[in-house]
């Protein structure tokens, strides 16, 4: 079983890769959504890499899994450790052989025309990416990992002090710009691979965003 603070230190690794382009030197990288899908169980890559590059299979499914998050211009290479897929210049995506699945992308922010100080997300559009991470990361585990449940579901939004955030479908917007460059919200828990959780999500997030540093609201 994964040592769950040892995950957190993992996730925050990740993120000074996105900060620092480590992917890429031309990642924007101002803002954006960081994705992780993590087996409780992590696979011993040292012993079983489950990803073959060279299996047209693997590479279909991968390919196939990740269309919502690449274009024709999407590159593709075997690092070993994951198979990565870069798509200029805004979205970067990991299968990691022990079982990690992480997707970044880029330009959560919509800029207000009154001015860059009033930029803010709608928390709506989030669900959209993270809809679409759940179902490539399910493909992934039930075709090619062949894991077993419970997964851990991380959430990170970069890159985003002193925005602002409203939910039409939540009905509310905050008042007081974010105080952090980054906020991250606590793992999700997904106990069956088909469990529906989009929804609980979304609510966990939605009243995340509300109760974070007490801010006040306008409804």
């Amino acid at each position: 079983m994964i040592d769950i603070n040892e995950i957190k230190e993992f996730i925050s690794t990740r993120i000074k890769t996105v900060e620092n382009k480590s992917i890429n030197v031309n990642l924007e990288n101002d803002n954006g959504l960081l994705l992780h899908f993590i087996p409780e169980t992590l696979i011993e890559e040292t012993i079983n890499k489950p990803i073959d590059w060279a299996n047209s299979d693997h590479q279909f499914i991968i390919k196939h899994g990740f269309r919502k998050f690449s274009d024709l211009q999407t590159t593709y290479s075997d690092q070993t450790d994951r198979i990565e897929g870069y798509t200029p210049n805004s979205e970067f995506f990991n299968c990691f052989q022990n079982g990690i699945i992480e997707v970044y992308k880029s330009k959560v922010e919509i800029e207000n025309q009154l001015g860059s100080e009033f930029n803010y997300v709608k928390v709506d559009n989030l669900f959209y990416a993270i809809r679409n991470f759940l179902e490539v990361s399910r493909v992934l585990h039930k075709k090619i990992y062949k894991t077993e449940p419970p997964y851990l579901i991380f959430i990170s939004v970069l890159g985003i002090a002193g925005t602002y955030f409203y939910s039409f479908d939540a009905r509310f917007q905050t008042t007081v710009p974010f105080p952090s460059k980054n906020l991250r919200f606590e793992p999700f828990n997904l106990l069956d691979i088909e469990q529906p959780i989009i929804k609980e999500i979304a609510a966990g997030i939605n009243q995340g965003i509300r109760t974070a540093a007490q801010w006040n609201w306008k409804k």
